[in-house]
């Protein structure tokens, strides 16, 4: 889990090429996030640096997981970690009880289908 907001937002910011001027809506909107019992927010690190992080939300009362935001800093992308960051984090919720995993990525993004589709199979 995530106690640090400024690391989670600066890599997801960084990773999903959002604008520098969403930085303080985004932190806001995070802030709120990690108060909420159905939202769950993750750091991967690298050697005691964060380099990734990855978002999901849980449907309450259903064994229903949404992942909706994966994001590894762009000098760390190509190298596997965005793989190893999202099986581990599959790995985890079916070891909590997550029976169906659904994953949010934009159509266009070519990148994220790619790591989606491989990933994980049971």
């Amino acid at each position: 889990m995530v106690d640090d907001i400024d690391d989670f937002v600066h890599i997801m910011v960084t990773a999903l090429q959002h604008d520098e001027a969403e930085i303080s809506q985004s932190k806001q909107n995070t802030a709120e996030q990690f108060r909420d019992p159905y939202r769950k927010s993750y750091l991967a690190d690298l050697y005691g640096k964060p380099i990734g992080g990855l978002e999901v939300f849980l449907v309450s009362k259903e064994s229903r997981v949404f992942i909706n935001s994966l994001g590894v800093l762009p000098e760390y992308q190509r190298r596997g970690y965005g793989r190893q960051i999202l099986t581990e984090t599959l790995n985890a919720l079916v070891a909590d009880g997550s029976e169906h995993v659904m994953i949010e990525v934009q159509t266009d993004n070519r990148q994220g289908l790619s790591l989606y589709h491989c990933s994980w199979v049971r």
